[in-house]
């Protein structure tokens, strides 16, 4: 078919479409909201409670599902791009980094993930696999992102902030929901989802979805150039998951909720050749898979008191070929009691709860890396306490509160805070906090072993290869975060809204490496390691500001704009001749900033933009260039249950750079893309 013909098809065939399916009324959105009633939505993330955003004293955030479904994302990280104060950079075509105010790595180990309170944060290696933590996008109610520490509340490692998937209850998903699409980077994707009711108030629904991603081209890094071509990083991933919501009474209400997946992806990796000194490219196979369970039940006193027990087992198996293999039980219980009481002249809301968590897992050794123990076994003994003091009637508010913490690396751990919140309209608040989080160690910190790819040598003196090795440390300690935030947010005119934090952080004991004395390695083929031992090694502070700003010009238009800026600086990081720190003041971006555009046309047409800017960064092995990037979403709603989209992202350069991983997959370009998707909803 020439061009010509083909032209004239695709005319047709979108007459086509128009005719049969005449315009109709959109559904009503939360783009149909006011902006004062945006910020009445409930989060529940700040303390565990379900409260306005207006009254939060803490730096939050809320991806909505309208949000997620007009930014044509396919992946949470590519979600988070949009929050102030969240850093997310695309290493290749199945690896993120990840990370909020600063210290962003593959395994950015500051920064507590939760799916409906699930934590998937590993306790074997402190970070997030990205590719492992996925949904129905759909089913996403909404993400509640709180930047700044959350220790007091969720417990250690919600250092520099906390992200909270929280998917819809099965009452709000009755019907059927069918999404197919293909592209040319998203190679075919599909998702689906039917729902409905057994009984009077007892709600279900399954879901499931399909990916095959492309790969990508690898990224020529100035230390170590990469080959040209194609990188073998393409993946494949399959979910399935279940949900079940009752509601027997308004003072019962009980969930269950089960997922299970499969993520296949190819990497390409550096391996030592002991034999030429010399790093060879290698190919490997990785297959992780996993599955879990959480039941929650919630009762509401006649005082208006609420009992709330929580339940989850979660099952993570990580294969990753010639370089590690580990499997992951944990179990987690969670009671929590939430009433108020008056005590002359003022009333106190008060929270207070019980945890306890067992992490059992076993490794698979390769030559690579190595544990000191193949298996383990941990446990976490937590006590929450909250107490909000109503200091002036619906205007001024104190809370106070701690996280108290037994685990079996550090022992002890007391994680406070103080939190301030002024409400002088029911349109603003101004808030204030100050508080103690920590990163306790994981295993990987304790006692691991891996070669590294990063150096070969031949010793002059024996004629051995010499590599370096990344060793833990028993004696690792848990590292400290002091942070004093402050905080103004308000809707002072019908079609605008602001939300200002500012922050400063001080850092202790800092994770680094620090070089050991050489060691010779028997065997067949013997070599000499020089080891690089994790010690609480540097401090570091650092202080930003974030803007997050909501415009509506007009009913069919909504505008929203965020900008960071960040300052970063290391101390004590070591003296002559020793390692560089593990992180660097230039790795992070000081400036970024993002402008999303929502625009409803005629005849039930959506044309949404984003746009995102990133200051150039240092770090290990490159250097990027602003990262400059545009997405634009079109999309047509032909009647009520059909939609059509058409989206392209990273449209203003074909490639570019932005992070590198050294251990965990080479780097490679992130590129443009396009696709289109079909939307059945009935």
């Amino acid at each position: 078919m020439n061009n010509n013909l083909r032209s004239k098809a695709i005319i047709i065939l979108i007459t086509i479409i128009f005719l049969a399916f005449p315009a109709k009324a959109a559904e009503k959105t939360l783009f149909d909201m006011s902006i004062e009633e945006l910020l009445d939505m409930e989060v529940t993330t700040v303390s565990k409670k379900s409260e306005k955003l207006i009254n939060q004293p803490a730096a939050v955030y809320v991806i909505t599902n309208e949000d997620i479904r007009r930014s044509g994302a396919k992946n949470i990280p590519d979600l988070l791009r949009t929050v102030p104060g969240v850093q997310v950079a695309q290493i290749n075509s199945n690896l993120w980094a990840v990370s909020i105010r600063g210290f962003n790595d593959a395994l950015a180990n500051r920064l507590l993930v939760m799916v409906d309170g699930r934590s998937v944060y590993s306790q074997f290696f402190s970070g997030v696999l990205w590719s492992n933590v996925d949904t129905l996008f759909e089913d996403i109610e909404r993400i509640e992102v709180v930047r700044g520490p959350g220790g007091a509340v969720w417990g250690a490692n919600a250092v520099n902030g906390v992200i909270n998937i929280i998917t819809k209850s099965a009452e709000d998903t009755e019907g059927a929901f069918v999404s197919v699409g293909v592209g040319n980077e998203e190679r075919a994707f599909s998702d689906f989802r039917y729902g409905g009711k057994v009984y009077e108030n007892i709600y279900y629904r399954f879901f499931g979805k399909f990916t095959v991603r492309d790969n990508y081209d690898f990224a020529p890094l100035a230390l170590r150039p990469e080959p040209d071509g194609r990188a073998n990083d393409n993946w494949e991933t399959y979910r399935l998951g279940f949900r079940l919501d009752t509601d027997s009474s308004l003072n019962n209400k009980f969930s269950l909720i089960a997922n299970a997946f499969r993520v296949n992806y190819d990497s390409s990796i550096d391996k030592p050749i002991f034999d030429t000194f010399t790093i060879e490219a290698t190919d490997r196979k990785n297959d992780n898979s996993g599955a879990n369970i959480l039941t929650s039940f919630t009762h509401e006193t006649k005082s208006g008191a609420t009992l709330k027990g929580q339940f989850y087992y979660d099952y993570v198996n990580i294969d990753i070929e010639d370089f590690v293999g580990v499997s992951t039980h944990t179990l987690d219980f969670e009671f929590l009691n939430n009433f108020t009481v008056d005590f002359f002249p003022v009333s106190h809301n008060i929270i207070w709860g019980l945890g306890l968590r067992a992490v059992f897992d076993e490794i698979d050794e390769t030559f690579t890396v190595s544990i000191e123990d193949d298996s383990a076994s941990r446990f976490l003994y937590s006590a929450f306490f909250q107490d909000q003091i109503e200091l002036f009637e619906n205007k001024l508010f104190l809370t106070i509160g701690s996280k108290f913490e037994h685990n079996d690396f550090t022992g002890f751990e007391v994680q406070p805070n103080v939190r301030m919140l002024y409400t002088p309209n029911s349109k603003s608040s101004i808030w204030a906090a100050a508080s103690r989080a920590v990163r306790t160690p994981s295993r990987v910190d304790e006692g691991v072993r891996l070669i590294s790819d990063n150096i070969i040598f031949q010793d002059p003196d024996t004629g051995l290869p010499i590599v370096a090795a990344i060793h833990g440390s028993p004696d690792f300690d848990s590292e400290s975060l002091y942070s004093f935030e402050l905080g103004y947010r308000a809707a002072p005119l019908e079609w605008f809204s602001f939300d200002i934090a500012a922050y400063y952080n001080f850092y202790y004991d800092t994770e680094n490496f620090v070089r050991g004395d050489p060691t010779v390695e028997p065997g067949d083929s013997p070599f000499i390691t020089i080891p690089f031992v994790f010690e609480n090694r540097f401090d570091a502070n650092a202080y930003g500001v974030e803007v997050a700003l909501n415009v509506e010009p007009y009913s069919f238009w909504h505008l929203k704009f965020n900008y960071t800026f960040i300052n970063f600086d290391l101390d004590n990081v070591g003296g002559e001749g020793e390692p560089p720190p593990r992180f660097f003041e230039d790795a992070v971006p000081k400036n970024q900033f993002v402008i999303q555009s929502y625009l409803e046309l005629p005849y039930n047409l959506q044309f949404d933009t984003s746009f995102f800017w990133t200051e150039d960064i240092d770090d290990f092995e490159a250097r990027s260039d602003d990262l400059v990037r545009l997405d634009i979403r079109i999309g047509y709603k032909p009647t009520e249950n059909l939609e059509l989209n058409l989206v392209g992202q990273n449209l203003i350069d074909g490639e570019h750079f932005e992070f590198t991983d050294s251990i965990l997959g080479r780097a490679t370009n992130v590129e443009r893309s396009f696709y289109g998707s079909i939307t059945w909803r009935f």
